[in-house]
């Protein structure tokens, strides 16, 4: 038992370099939570964002669409 936790520990390393992250490992990280703690989470963000920034709120990045907007709805 003791060469396999060996051989597990010494093949797992850490990594902070956002580079080496995979988009599939994040969407599945994601993808645990319930909808409403993805919810919790994104408001939980945008207050974060807010209180080291609260400038951003009073702008107005919105732009008008030129030409026609198509409404998809689910079948």
């Amino acid at each position: 038992m003791t060469d396999r936790y060996t051989q597990v520990v010494s093949s797992v390393s850490v990594s902070h370099d956002r580079g080496e992250e995979d988009l599939l490992a994040k969407a599945c990280w994601f993808a645990q939570f319930s909808p409403s703690e993805r919810l919790r989470m994104l408001i939980e963000w945008a207050d974060a964002m807010l209180a080291l920034n609260p400038k951003i709120e009073a702008v107005d990045r919105a732009r008008p669409v030129a030409g026609h907007v198509q409404v998809l709805e689910r079948p």
